[in-house]
């Protein structure tokens, strides 16, 4: 006997292709959120891993606007816990020592956002500024240095930043 296909029959087997529509296209969007969000996770992730510093003899230089400067950090491989003194030497396009700046930090854990001290450095020679100190944890921290000029004719001068990597053993 043959089954005579009703109403009733049509309107349940398009609620049924709805269902199963509208499921799929949940599935996508719930898998598409999840794509983004992974990969949202592993930009930031990569973003965050430390580079090998290739740089070991402890002295790096930079642009800040029109100025160069350069960190001299002695001892040139810092470690935890111990002493470190920071030199930076603030130099203008023609190459002659920039003295009379302002010249600030602000270092900071990279992986961990985590403050590691902020405030003035102090001249201690012809475009030389020094900051004495030491590092809390092993691991990669940026140092953020701005560089403000002495006022030229009577007009102060805006200030310029750079950041420099330092690994800290």
């Amino acid at each position: 006997m043959d089954r005579v296909n009703t109403s009733a029959d049509t309107r349940v087997n398009r609620v049924s292709k709805h269902r199963a529509a509208r499921r799929r296209w949940s599935l996508l969007l719930v898998g598409s959120i999840v794509a983004v969000l992974a990969l949202g996770w592993f930009a930031d992730a990569l973003a965050q891993t430390p580079t090998r510093a290739t740089n070991t003899s402890g002295v790096q230089t930079q642009q800040a606007g029109l100025y160069s400067v350069t960190l001299t950090l002695t001892p040139t491989a810092p470690h935890a816990g111990g002493d470190v003194t920071i030199r930076l030497g603030v130099r203008d396009v023609s190459g002659a020592p920039v003295t009379g700046a302002t010249v600030s930090y602000a270092l900071t854990m990279s992986a961990m956002d985590m403050p590691g001290g902020a405030g003035l450095t102090q001249a201690v020679g012809a475009g030389v500024y020094q900051v004495s100190g030491g590092f809390s944890m092993s691991g990669v921290w940026a140092l953020r240095v701005g560089v403000t000029p002495p006022a030229h004719n009577g007009h102060t001068q805006a200030t310029v930043y750079t950041t420099f990597t330092i690994v800290v053993r």
